[in-house]
């Protein structure tokens, strides 16, 4: 039998942002640069976006520095 265990949010009030976001654009900076796009889903610890050009990208709720809309 397995069993499933719920983590909880590194930064709980940064998924709760983003979870009030979804079909929202939002731009974000992280150490690796600035991502721009409509946040798709939010789970535990990432945040998905689709950028203009369609890609999808996932970032970790831990490496984002700054949000703005």
């Amino acid at each position: 039998m397995s069993k499933h265990i719920k983590r909880e949010p590194e930064n709980p009030a940064i998924i709760e942002y983003f979870k009030g976001k979804i079909g929202q654009t939002v731009t974000v900076e992280t150490p690796a640069g600035t991502v721009s796009g409509v946040v798709l889903i939010v789970g535990t610890d990432v945040i998905q976006f689709q950028e203009p050009t369609g890609d999808i990208v996932l970032v970790l709720a831990s490496q984002i520095n700054a949000v703005y809309q």
